[in-house]
This record gives structure tokens, C-alpha cells and sequence, in this order.
């Protein structure tokens, strides 16, 4: 009897109940990896809660600074995208902002002469954002962006 009750157990144990499966949520938009509105819990947007963004969009930026400068600094000539976009999928340290580029947080002009824009975070379009030029990282208004790209 023993036996019986023990096998009964160990059978509803290993088969348990089948719970009907729930559909399936949808996807959630990509998320903004630039995206320096957080809201504290009273709804206020503090400086101090995105400061950690801005600082590692800053870093992602002055990166991708380092990188074109040293590809044209090489060759001699402005790269074109492609170039950068390659350049940045081979650095492990790297793939994150080919993944940004990618995705369209961060934009690259292809600008073939050193003066000038050489890329913008999609956020400056709109408000502000970090810009890449030849004398490095800046933090513009869409106006001044918009101003520069012409």
C-alpha cells in the first residue's frame, strides 16, 4: 500500500498541473540607451538621476571620437560609415555603440572633411544631445546641431 501511495505522489509530482499558456506579451520598444528623462518617484526629472546616463553617453561619444580620429589620422582621409561601423564590430570594447549605430540611437553623417559634424546622438535632433566633431565631444541644442549640419 506503501508502494501504491508513493508511486501516486511521485506521478502527480512529476507531471504537476498544466497551467494553459498566456499569450504572449508584446514585444517592448527598443529602449533609448541615451535617454537621460528619468523621472524620480515624485515625477520631478533630476540632474542627479541622469547624471549616470550622461556620463556614459559622454564616454560612448568621446569613444567614437577616438575611433574616427584615429582612422583618418591613419589614412588621411575622413572613413565613410561603413568604415566605422566595421572598425567599432571588431573592438569588443566597441560593439555596444556599432549597436547604438545600428539601431539609430546614434547617427554618423559621413562628412568627408575634418570640420564639421562627424555624428549625433538622435536625442540632440529633438532637444539636446551629444554631438561628435574634430574637436570632440559637445553637448548642443537642436538649434545649434541644426546650424552645424549646414
Amino acid at each position: 500500500m506503501r508502494r501504491l501511495l508513493l508511486l501516486a505522489c511521485l506521478t502527480v509530482a512529476l507531471l504537476g498541473c498544466k497551467k494553459e499558456a498566456k499569450e504572449t506579451e508584446p514585444k517592448a520598444k527598443a529602449m533609448n540607451p541615451f535617454d537621460r528623462s528619468e523621472k524620480t518617484g515624485n515625477g520631478v526629472i533630476s540632474d542627479v538621476a541622469r547624471a549616470p546616463k550622461r556620463t556614459v553617453a559622454q564616454n560612448d561619444m568621446h569613444n567614437l571620437h577616438l575611433l574616427i580620429e584615429t582612422i583618418s589620422g591613419a589614412s588621411g582621409n575622413m572613413p565613410d560609415a561603413n568604415t566605422i561601423l566595421t572598425s567599432l564590430k571588431q573592438d569588443p570594447d566597441a560593439r555596444k555603440i556599432a549597436q547604438y549605430i545600428e539601431e539609430g540611437w546614434i547617427i554618423l553623417t559621413g562628412i568627408k572633411q575634418r570640420e564639421g559634424v562627424w555624428a549625433y546622438e538622435k536625442e540632440a535632433l529633438t532637444t539636446r544631445g551629444f554631438v561628435v566633431t574634430n574637436s570632440g565631444v559637445e553637448m548642443l541644442s537642436k538649434e545649434e546641431l541644426q546650424a552645424k549640419l549646414r
